[in-house]
């Protein structure tokens, strides 16, 4: 069986695709699933994540690999790996100009954009919009969703971004990751959220675990991997 693909990926910096890639990626590996995460961004955010521990045994619980410098053929490079891992999570660099993201989506199963409740953040992912658009032209079975990240309590979507959102017939994640502490100590650490034990991290836990079960909906995958 070949690997799932899923890119984090949005045009807008700054709106946790490294922090969704890490923690979703730990919480398949979790699952029993052979997962594998590929930093396609040269700001090598994930690759120093999974540095960060120090420690091979207690950092994070999959292999990074980093292939940002295939530049436009990075589709060739993680195809590589395809039969080798069950899912295969992408970090992507943010612009739309950088060939990687186009690349990376057209063997993409899955895309899934971060976004805030900030209506700068959205208008400025239209242009990103407009490439999946395109992408889904050549695979057609490209899929795509919205993940509202760093959610602030009591803060919602105002009525004109929550349709405007809606507009774009992409569907949102029912499950939001909240602006939590949790997640900038375990980049400090160099492991994901369910390394840590304090309140804020079984909160942002299982947040990360409603948004898994969500994203294998949509990918019509097993909750946990079955076995053989």
């Amino acid at each position: 069986m070949s690997a799932l693909v899923v890119a984090i990926a949005n045009q807008k910096g700054g709106v946790g695709k490294s922090t969704i890639t890490v923690n979703l990626a730990s919480d398949l590996a979790e699952r029993g699933y052979r997962v594998l995460g590929v930093d396609a961004d040269p700001q090598n955010t994930l690759l120093q994540w999974s540095a960060a521990s120090g420690d091979e045994d207690e950092g994070l619980k999959f292999p990074v690999a980093n292939l940002a410098a295939a530049g436009k053929m990075i589709h060739r490079e993680i195809k590589k790996y395809m039969s080798d891992y069950d899912f295969i999570v992408v970090d992507c660099p943010p612009s739309v100009e950088d060939p990687r993201p186009a690349v990376v989506l057209m063997i993409a199963d899955l895309v899934v954009m971060p976004t805030s409740s900030s209506p700068t953040d959205f208008w400025s992912s239209r242009g990103f919009i407009q490439l999946i658009e395109q992408v889904q032209v050549t695979n057609d079975s490209l899929k795509a969703v919205w993940l509202l990240n760093k959610a602030k309590p009591k803060r919602l979507l105002t009525r004109a971004l929550s349709k405007a959102i809606a507009d774009t017939g992409i569907p949102v994640l029912e499950t939001s990751l909240s602006d939590r502490e949790s997640f900038k100590q375990a980049a400090a650490y160099g492991v994901s959220v369910a390394a840590l034990s304090d309140k804020g991290a079984r909160a942002a836990r299982d947040e990360i675990k409603k948004i898994t079960d969500e994203i294998l909906e949509v990918l019509g995958a097993a909750s946990v991997k079955e076995s053989a």
